[in-house]
Formats: structure tokens, sequence, C-alpha cells
């Protein structure tokens, strides 16, 4: 967020005794509307600084200065972290022509407030042209506008082969692509060799797997890939042939891409879309390098380089910002990300190219800076307040002419950004609590869909089903164009609307039956695997208007049994078919684990009656979290706001799946997914167990019982440590897992965008946003807790010391300390570490017998 400038003093140390003012501006005091925030000082020239004040004002400020000798590049010269409130010099013998204060927190203000700021130096010259950072071309002029041949196809399943279970068994596959109007794959032999054949590059990704699992033994998923394979081919004798009804598998929810994808790489993406085209997935949301097409919209409108840059939200935050949620928070990003996003996008969408997929574009719901009449006098906005503690961006009511223009404007910078690559737009006008300012949802929809077709005429428009959206007026205005939406029954394997919402199926719009199973990337073994099975094929038999399936994760990574079982659903000999969960069962470990031996196959049995159980999965939103990464209290309902911590399955009954499932360690120990999955269920019987460990805590506080409580908070910090230890035994588990993706981010760019991204990756998981406003009266801190190595030592174990201090201090000497828990959140968010994992000290089967007592 940038501070307006305001009340700048340069001073020249020429004459130290009586420093000369060269530059001033005595009006009011710089303020943000929230921490953190920033204000960039350009200087008339280039100066050699040696000193530099900056006053906050009241309480006490931490707050970070960066310098800039080419306007692009910031190094940081100067820091104040601690907590004096008079505010000193601080020495920065540095060369600058711009001056960048970040202030990150104060005391006793949301606001980020600065009264003046004293620049002590010299001039030594003019100041220098500002470093040339190059934008990214078109997309016509791109390496990535090339046509697509089906020999382009077929080489890109090879290359899936290659990636995934290694080139030596490419030479057992024939692929052959045969379009007769159905979405099929069939598998059969052909001599030594198996031919695959398949209507189009996922369809022959989705066979091939299909051949991998049930013919290998291969497991290839997000999370612990076994890709052991029989040292010669298998035959697959009678030929199989797998078909489906639904032109639509659609992936992912908003959230998804910034909880989870925010800081991946070209190579942590073309595993991701691997692991898609193999499970059938065809319809991708996926909205990197959004950032450029709202560089070039804004350009257009008289926007400035740098007033783009402090509206477009950084990385962590682009998924909110691309639902009109959100502006500026995380920013400014460096120059050169504009074009590394679009590299990457570009990438990710020539890959979807060769495989028959289409990404899920950016509709436009008129979302715009508030500032906009500065630009445009006529337009006419419709304020949206705040999301959740954050302000929002302005939006354009949808029924002017300046709308329809920048509509055709913003439909022109994505075509000239990512060409002409697909029909689908994901778009939800006043999204999660916007007003809409007198307009009719009618009104509204009508517009939106108009300026769509006149940017496509074969545009498809996603609407998610979700709140009270899609409302009856909304689709009243798709009249006549109800063919071109596609409404996502957003959480239907747990509060399905197809059958109730609106008179039954959207009333006749069409719509894809979706999972969405997580919150936040919320830990913790949750799912319906019961309800999945049938429900897919039921709906598919009941329903007219279902033209597909989804899933819509808040984040991903988590429960990979679900996945696996869900993308399954869609296909069968001739519709789709309940699935046969015991046989399903036996198969499934065979190919993760290895083997299924019966302990195996009971365990798997007992974890879908515990943990899998629909019946036991109806409270909140997601998963029972963990009590350990709650803020400390001995109540605890929820670590996040809309989460919960029941557990109503039966743990000791769980913990006798998780013993049954252990017995197998010596045999699939080599599996990658077993030791994931060896770990997800240790950590649950951690996360289980603290549940009841608070409950004897908070019984020997009441009864005043020093000692006991003594003993039993030092048994639960113990317990956190072994938590800690659990999670070090898998990357995905491990705080460094994220960190490291946000810093690469930041490879060849400068000191302030190192801070800034990881900053944004530590902040999003804890305070969300780094602001004390939206943390506690806005309710996002912890929303997206997680159970992460380093994370939970550095953070959450902290917390529970420092409230078991506070309590213990009461029992002894009747006083208890108040605990700032967002000062101590937000002191870890900005202590620069990256919190790389470290080995952990004992075998996984020693600490696994540990806390199993076997």
């Amino acid at each position: 967020m940038l501070i307006p400038k305001q009340n700048i003093s340069l001073y020249s140390n020429k004459n130290k005794k009586t420093a000369e003012r060269i530059l001033t501006d005595d009006s009011a005091v710089w303020s943000g509307s929230q921490c953190p925030s920033y204000v960039d000082i350009d200087l008339d020239g280039e100066y050699r600084l040696e000193k530099i004040l900056v006053d906050t004002g009241k309480g006490y400020s931490k707050y970070f200065i960066f310098s800039s000798d080419n306007g692009c590049d910031y190094s940081l010269c100067g820091e104040k972290s601690d907590e004096s409130e008079a505010d000193g010099y601080i020495s920065v013998p540095v060369c600058a022509s711009s001056v960048r204060i970040y202030i990150r927190y104060n005391s006793v203000s949301n606001d980020a407030v600065i009264r003046y700021v004293e620049l002590h130096g010299e001039k030594i010259g003019e100041k220098k042209e500002k470093k040339t950072i190059t934008m990214p071309c078109d997309f016509k002029d791109s390496v990535y506008n090339v046509d697509i041949t089906e020999k382009d196809t077929v080489d890109e399943v090879y290359n899936v082969i290659k990636r995934n279970i290694g080139e030596e068994y490419t030479d057992r596959f024939i692929f052959e692509i045969e379009n007769n109007g159905k979405i099929f794959y069939e598998i059969s032999d052909c001599g030594e060799k198996i031919k695959i054949k398949g209507n189009d590059g996922v369809s022959l990704c989705t066979g091939l797997n299909h051949y991998l699992k049930y013919y290998c033994r291969v497991n290839i998923s997000q999370v612990g890939t076994r890709s052991v394979m029989p040292e010669k081919t298998v035959p697959v004798g009678e030929t199989v042939h797998r078909q489906t009804p639904f032109k639509v598998r659609y992936a992912y929810n908003y959230c998804a891409l910034s909880y989870t994808m925010a800081f991946w790489d070209s190579e942590r993406w073309q595993k991701e879309l691997d692991w898609l085209a193999l499970s059938g997935m065809n319809v991708i949301l996926d909205i990197t390098a959004m950032e450029e097409v709202w560089r070039r919209f804004l350009q257009r409108l008289g926007y400035s380089h740098r007033e783009i840059k402090d509206f477009i939200c950084g990385p962590a935050y682009s998924a909110w910002f691309n639902m009109a949620n959100i502006y500026g928070i995380g920013s400014p990003v460096h120059d050169s990300f504009f074009e590394k996003r679009t590299d990457l996008a570009r990438k990710n969408h020539l890959f979807m190219q060769k495989m028959g997929m289409q990404p899920v574009l950016q509709g436009y719901s008129g979302m715009m800076p508030n500032d906009i009449a500065e630009k445009i006098p006529e337009a006419q906005i419709i304020p949206q307040g705040d999301w959740n503690g954050l302000p929002r961006p302005a939006m354009l009511k949808t029924t002017t002419e300046v709308y329809k223009n920048c509509a055709k404007i913003f439909y022109e910078c994505q075509k000239e950004v990512f060409g002409d690559i697909s029909d689908y737009y994901a778009v939800d006008p006043f999204h999660e609590g916007g007003t809409s300012g007198g307009l009719s949802p009618e009104e509204v929809s009508r517009t939106v869909i108009s300026s769509l077709l006149e940017n496509n005429e074969n545009a498809i428009w996603i609407i998610q089903s979700w709140g009270e959206n899609p409302t009856r007026k909304l689709l009243d205005g798709l009249e006549g164009h109800r063919d071109h939406a596609l409404i996502l029954d957003l959480y239907a394997e747990k509060r399905p609307r197809w059958e109730t919402w609106l008179d039954g199926e959207f009333n006749n719009t069409p719509w894809v039956y979706c999972m969405l199973n997580n919150f936040g990337g919320r830990m913790g073994l949750h799912g319906h695997i019961r309800t999945v099975a049938r429900e897919v094929s039921r709906a598919y038999k009941k329903a007219e208007y279902m033209r597909g399936i989804g899933i819509t994760p808040e984040a991903t990574l988590s429960n990979p049994i679900i996945f696996d079982l869900f993308f399954e659903t869609a296909w069968g000999k001739e519709e789709p078919e309940e699935i046969d969960l015991e046989k399903w069962f036996r198969e499934y470990a065979l190919r993760r684990y290895g083997e299924c031996s019966d302990d195996m196959f009971k365990a798997i049995k007992i974890l879908n009656d515990t943990v899998y159980n629909p019946e036991l999965n109806e409270k909140g939103e997601g998963a029972p979290e963990s009590v350990i990464n709650a803020r400390p209290a001995f109540k605890i309902k929820a670590a996040s706001s809309w989460g919960n911590a029941v557990v109503a399955y039966d743990k000791a009954e769980f913990e006798k799946a998780v013993a049954l499932f252990f017995r197998s360690y010596d045999g699939c120990k080599d599996s990658e997914g077993y030791i994931f999955d060896l770990c997800d269920l240790l950590k649950q019987i951690l996360s289980n167990r603290a549940q009841t460990l608070l409950a004897q805590i908070k019984k020997a506080y009441l009864c005043r019982s020093k000692e006991k409580f003594k003993a039993l908070s030092e048994e639960y910090l113990g317990l956190i440590r072994y938590t800690d230890s659990v999670l070090s035994y898998e990357k995905t588990f491990t705080l460094g897992n994220w960190t490291q993706g946000a810093l690469k981010w930041a490879e060849d760019t400068d000191d302030f965008s190192r801070m800034l991204y990881l900053f944004t990756a530590k902040a999003l998981i804890t305070t969300w946003a780094g602001d004390r406003k939206s943390a506690e009266a806005g309710g996002l801190r912890d929303y997206s807790n997680k159970q992460w190595n380093a994370l939970t030592m550095a953070l959450y174990y902290k917390r529970w010391e420092k409230f078991f201090s506070a309590c213990l201090n009461k029992l002894e000497e009747g006083k208890r300390q108040d605990i700032d828990y967002f000062a101590l959140e937000n002191d870890f968010t900005w202590d620069n570490d990256a919190y790389k994992s470290s080995k952990p000290e004992k075998p996984l089967s020693v600490i696994a017998r540990e806390i199993l007592g076997s």
C-alpha cells in the first residue's frame, strides 16, 4: 500500500553543524490505511546519503529503509526492529536517487504513519536514467504462438511418460488419436507393446494412467508417487474401453492458486499439469500472468507504471485480487515479475493446447482502482468498502458505456497476452460481500455475458455457486444465452445444490458436480469417500443439465486418496458407474504402497469408517483443525474463524488403523506414498491427542493444581515437539518447501523483492495480510494455518509456551499477563528466516513406534 508523498526533508551534510534544508513540503503527515505500507521518495539527483531519520509519531514503529540508484532495484540499507518509541538516526552510507520506507508495524495503530523524514547527505550528480526492464511481447510475436499438430500431441504424451516413469519406458507404448465424436480411451495389446487410443491428449493420458494403475501398480500422485515399473510389458488381454459423457472435467478454486501455487515455477507446474492430464482433467482455472493483462489494461486507461504496480497484488494474493476482493496487498512486485509470470503462463498454456485442455481465463467484472474518475471523469463507480478488513477495489456500473468500453479493452489486452486459447472465462461480480449499488443482478449478468460474447462468440461464463450466488435474477439475465453459462456446484460432496437450488439444476442451467474438501490449505485427514463413490453416477442418471465434474479445493496437496477416487467417477464402460469401494481400496493400496496385506486393507476400511466417513464430517468447513495451531486458550472451537476442531469419530479406532497401517512399514518404506501417508496419519494422532490433553490441562488449572498443571503443560509442549519431528520426514509438510519457492521468485531481483516475497509467504499462512485489522476484526488470521515442520516450533510452540507461562504466573502470583499474539505472529512473518528444513534426528520407524507405543 503506497503512502502519499508529503513532508519530506532532505538535508545536505556539507556543513554538519548547520545542516541546510534543500527540499521540503510541510503539509500533513503521511498516512497509510494499514501496515504494511510504503513510500518512495524520489530525489532530484544522485546523493551520497549518510543518515536518515524517520519519525512515526505515537507508539513505536518497525520499518525497513531501502535505497535505489536505478529506480528499479532497491537494496536494504537500514532497519528498525526494536520497540523503542524514540526514532533515531539510521546510518546508511549509500548512493541513491530514491529511498523507500516500508512501515511494517505500529504498536498503537493499524495505520502506517510518518510525521516527517530527514535525509542527510550530499548531492554527487544528476539523477541516473531508470533501469530498463524488458516487458513481455505480444503473444502473436512470442515463441509460443505455434500451430499444434496431432504429432505434437502424441510427442507430448511421450514426454509425460519420460517425466513421470522414465524415458526407457516410452518404447512400450503406441498412441493413436481417433476423433469418433466420443470422449474415450481404449487400451489393447499390439504385439509386445500397448496401444492406447483416445480422442485427444488428455484421453490418451487418462488411458495411459489406467494402464499404469491397474496393470503396472504405478501411482502418479501430487504427493507420494510410486513409479516402480514391471520388468516387462504387462499385456492387457481383452481390450479395455472407457468413455465419459462429460465434456468438462474442471480443476481449481481461485484460492488454490494462491494458497498452494503462488510460488510454483515451471517445473512444479509441469508436474501438476501432467497429473491433471493423467487424471482426465481438461478445463483448468489459470490466472497466472493476469498481472500483465492488468498492466496493459490500466496503462491504456492512463495509469502510470508505478500506479499500476501499487494496484495489483503480489502472487500470494492474486486469487483475491482477481476475485475483486482486494487490491495492492503484497505489492509492489519487481519489474521483472511481469515477464517471468507471462512466460510461465504461456509455457503452461502451450502444454494445455497440445493435450486438448483449455485454461479458464478471467472475465471482466468491472473492477477498477478507486480513483478511476481521475482518469475517466465519466466513470460511474460503486464503492465496495472492505473485505474482511482490507480495502476493496471499486466496481464500474456494468450498465454504462464506460463498462462496455473498458470490457472491450480488457479482453483485447488479454488476447494480446495469451492469444486465442480458450472459450472459458470465470467471473463473479460483487463476490463475497460486494455491493451492487442498486443494480439488479439481471442487469449485471446481461451485460457481462454480452461483453464476453462480443469478445468470443463461443465464450462460456463459469459461475461459482457459493453463498447466495447465483441468484434467480442473475440467471434470468442469461436468457437466450443459457448454454453459454456453466455453474460450479462448488461443495457438492457435502452441500450439493443441484437438486434444490432455484427449482433444481440452477433453473435449467448447465452445471458441474464439484468436490471442494479443503479450505485454506488447513490440514487434516478428511473427506466424503462414500458420497463421491456413489453420488456422481447418481447425479448423472438423474440430472439433465450436468456437464461434468470438477475439483474445487481452496488448497491442495492433501488427502490424495479422495482425489484419485473422484477422478475415476467420470468414466465407465458406457457411462459413469458407482465405484465398488472394497475392490477399489485393494487396488489403491497395491499401486500406492506396493502391497495390500490383510492389515493394510483393514486399516483402510477403518479410515473409511472414521476420517473419511461423510456422516462424521458434517461440522464446519473442511477437516477438524489441530488445537496446536490455534491461538492458545482452554476452550478451542477452531484455529481459524470458519473452521472447526470437532473430532466426531472414535479416536481409539483411528489409532488402531494407524497401528495396522504401520505393520507394513518394512515392505512399503520405499514407497513415497506410504511415507507421506504414514506421516499424515501420525500427525493426525498427535492432533487428536492434543485435544484430550488440553482438556486435562484446563481441569488442572481450574482446580489450581500447580504441579499437575506444570507437568501436563510440559507434556503438551513435548507433544508439539513430536509433531514438528513427524512433519520433518515429508517435504510437503515443511515450511521451507513453501518459503524456498517464494525466494526462488526473488532470484535476480533485489533485497526488497526477497523481503516482500518471503514476508507474504509467511503472512498468508499466519496473519494473512500482515495487518492487525484484517487479522483480528476481519477474522483472517490463521485461516490458512498449517501443520508444517518449522512453523510448528517457530510460531505455534512459542504461542503455547507464552500461554502456559502466563497461566502458571496466575496460579503462583495471582496475576495473568496479557499476551499480544498478533505482535508475536507479526515478528515471525518479518524475521527474514526462510526456515529451511532440518534432517530428522531419528528414523521414521523409531518415532512411529514411540507414538504408537509399539
